[in-house]
């Protein structure tokens, strides 16, 4: 990447033309006024500044790492067993405090679906959603 008007996320061109939609909801006008108090001055300084090659990061676009259907299984069961289930396949345990607390930890940690969870975890959707759910209701309780 060669412009940092070329970078993605960038609010570059909001600094340089407010016309966009998008652009709205940015507040400008502290950091141009640092530049100068006249606008278009402003612009152009700023402009300036961001073109200086010295002393600038490179611009990426960071991917974000998924884990593997496989990887996510295994943290899955090591998590289990640093929350004392060893038996992931059996139903009672699946009705107990400590599973819950596994599939919530769990969702923390991977950011996973409900539906990729309910999967690893061997379960159905609604039974994970109702997990989440009920986290929810004792929130606004």
């Amino acid at each position: 990447m060669k412009e940092v008007s070329d970078y993605k996320w960038s609010s570059y061109s909001c600094y340089l033309n407010d016309n966009d939609k998008m652009c709205q909801i940015i507040d400008t006008e502290l950091i141009l006024g640092i530049f100068s108090d006249d606008k278009k001055k402003a612009i152009e300084q700023f402009k300036k500044y961001m073109e200086q090659t010295e002393g600038t990061e490179i611009f990426i676009d960071i991917e974000e790492e998924k884990m593997s259907t496989e990887e996510a299984k295994e943290l899955f069961k090591k998590m289990a067993m640093e929350f004392g289930i060893k038996d992931i396949e059996n139903l009672e345990i699946k009705k107990r405090k400590e599973w819950h607390d596994l599939i919530k930890k769990y969702r923390e940690k991977t950011g996973l679906s409900i539906k990729d969870i309910a999967s690893i975890a061997g379960v159905t959707r609604y039974s994970i959603h109702k997990i989440f759910e009920r986290k929810r209701q004792s929130l606004t309780i």
